[in-house]
């Protein structure tokens, strides 16, 4: 498996794409299992909203806390949150968050599990909390 980048800016880590507490060990991969489908906008809504993540990414773990109604989402890595607006797209996830830069991650889903490609190359699995 590829090594897990180092570097890089905290929002492509901070965001993912996309969550959460510490993960030791995770596994990073370059592509997304084979069995993986490209979910609609609404099932990545109906799968994030009023949910809370745990996503591993570089700097450490992401928790990513996703508000009940409307599009509010708070996220918290190695002891700093930040706070912006998520929405849904077909097979994709993008942020707005107010300290850190814009992005957008894939998301496929292989039955009742979440993984997210971000824009380094990275795919990992997001758990929920």
């Amino acid at each position: 498996l590829p090594k897990c980048s180092e570097g890089g800016l905290v929002m492509r880590s901070f965001l993912m794409a996309t969550s959460l507490t510490v993960v030791i060990g995770a596994v990073h991969a370059a592509e997304f299992p084979p069995e993986a489908t490209m979910p609609t906008a609404a099932e990545i809504s109906a799968a994030f909203q009023g949910k809370s993540f745990n996503t591993p990414s570089p700097v450490g773990t992401i928790r990513s806390d996703y508000a009940k109604e409307g599009n509010g989402v708070t996220s918290f890595i190695r002891g700093q949150s930040d706070q912006g607006t998520w929405k849904a797209e077909d097979g994709r996830i993008c942020f707005e968050m107010r300290n850190l830069r814009s992005t957008c991650n894939d998301v496929r889903f292989v039955g009742p599990d979440i993984y997210i490609g971000r824009s380094n190359g990275d795919v990992v699995k997001t758990e929920p909390r």
